[in-house]
């Protein structure tokens, strides 16, 4: 905190733990300062990676269209919280969190990503249940849940 100003004396002081200037770099996720992309984000042929950009909340859509077009950059509107999706190349990212209207970057949105395909396989399932599948509804010999407590 600045020494000798407004904000280091009195009962401010209390209530502020930080004041300085944040820089791009403060923007960004972990991962993206690391250069470091998830799969469904980056396109290794252009080099492009999908990015979700956060706006202040007062930021109307005509500044932020002109602050992306500064950069070469289009964007479509994702979500309530003023965020964008944008597709950049990976060396303009550090670029894209300069004005001061940016909130946050990361990477996104993120696809829809089944969370558990081939579960009942790995976990073998199918064999401690024997389960039936060829019925038009499945079948279980022998499970039943019965007896199962669960407690919340």
């Amino acid at each position: 905190m600045p020494r000798r100003t407004a904000i280091d004396t009195g009962r401010l002081r209390k209530l502020i733990r930080w004041a300085g200037q944040l820089q791009p770099e403060d923007k960004l996720t972990l991962p993206l300062t690391k250069a470091k992309f998830h799969d469904w984000a980056l396109d290794k042929r252009t080099d492009n990676v999908k990015l979700l950009v956060q706006f202040y909340a007062d930021v109307d859509r005509q500044t932020v269209t002109r602050d992306l077009a500064t950069l070469g950059l289009k964007g479509q509107l994702h979500g309530a919280d003023n965020s964008w999706a944008v597709v950049a190349n990976r060396n303009k990212i550090r670029q894209l969190a300069r004005p001061e209207t940016v909130k946050f970057i990361q990477q996104g949105p993120m696809p829809f990503l089944p969370l558990n395909e081939g579960g009942r396989r790995i976990a073998n399932s199918d064999q401690a249940q024997r389960a039936d599948w060829s019925n038009p509804r499945p079948a279980y010999d022998g499970v039943s849940g019965r007896n199962v407590r669960i407690g919340i």
